[in-house]
């Protein structure tokens, strides 16, 4: 029971050509209350590597396949979209509706690039996905439309990336263009949630952000796989902490999630290392008077 720190990264599509760059994933980031009853299901995206007999298969969570298969396998010709990371609260394979409804927390995977020597795979978004460069139709995914609630589309040689939607990859040629996927967070302004009474054939939007378990993040982040920032709308290039603690403007690889513990409420000592300081409280026998303590050290 307590505060946490959840981070995750979406996971990145497969660069189908030496002079082009793949998808990248998408990081979300939010402080939780849980109690000590709350079960949270954790599911990483898997990277869109391709071998002759993956290729027409999803990735883990949701990444697209490719659908076009030459005579003799190219492996540099194909790539699977990225799939998403994500919290759940409901346990069960990923691309069970019922699991993929309880999400709480998306970071949305990134496409893989086109064919094209010229073109690029498609960054996993904030709100909205991006697309890749090929000449072809594909379609960004939102918090309320894609290829499926949770899946990444098929491609030609190129799959979408999974999200909290998928993209819309062309399946038509193959020099297709891709899509990544949407990121999602309950209590995060711009985001939408879905009703509980969502099916997999009729997926309700409704007005509000937060997820209809109650389960709301705060102090909430979101930044897709080209670096930008959301709030309602794409803000400012930032860039994404990656989990080694260096920067870059999106997420490159499998997914990853991080949970940190913050602070019990609880507790009638508080250990100040977990919220980024040295020392420990050993003088208070409450909490209100240990938040006063710590005040007065950072005055």
């Amino acid at each position: 029971e307590g505060t946490y720190e959840i981070e995750l990264w979406g996971a990145s599509g497969k660069t189908t050509n030496l002079l082009s760059d793949t998808g990248l994933g998408a990081y979300t980031f939010g402080q939780i209350d849980l109690k000590a009853n709350n079960e949270l299901y954790v599911y990483v995206g898997e990277a869109g590597n391709v071998t002759s007999t993956n290729y027409d298969q999803n990735t883990f969570n949701g990444g697209g396949q490719a659908t076009l298969y030459d005579e003799v396998f190219d492996p540099t010709k194909y790539g699977r979209g990225g799939g998403a990371t994500d919290i759940r609260l409901v346990n069960g394979s990923w691309n069970s509706f019922e699991s993929l409804k309880s999400r709480i927390m998306v970071a949305g995977g990134g496409a893989s690039s086109t064919i094209d020597d010229t073109t690029t795979g498609a960054h996993a978004g904030g709100l909205t996905s991006y697309l890749g460069g090929g000449s072809a139709n594909a379609t960004k995914a939102t918090q309320t439309s894609g290829y499926k609630f949770g899946i990444g589309g098929p491609g030609g040689y190129s799959g979408a990336g999974g999200g909290y939607y998928g993209g819309v990859s062309s399946t038509t040629t193959p020099y297709d263009n891709t899509a990544g996927g949407s990121s999602y967070i309950s209590g995060h302004n711009g985001s939408i949630a879905i009703s509980k009474n969502s099916t997999e054939t009729n997926v309700v939007a409704t007005s509000d952000s937060k997820h209809y378990s109650g389960l709301i993040f705060e102090n909430t982040k979101m930044i897709d796989g080209a670096g930008y920032q959301w709030t309602t709308t794409v803000g400012n290039k930032v860039g994404q902490i990656q989990p080694d603690g260096s920067t870059a403007d999106g997420h490159l690889g499998n997914g990853y999630a991080r949970i940190t513990y913050v602070f019990n409420p609880n507790s009638s000592q508080i250990d100040a290392s977990n919220l980024g300081y040295s020392s420990q409280f050993t003088s208070c026998t409450d909490v209100d008077c240990a938040l006063n303590e710590l005040k007065d050290k950072l005055s």
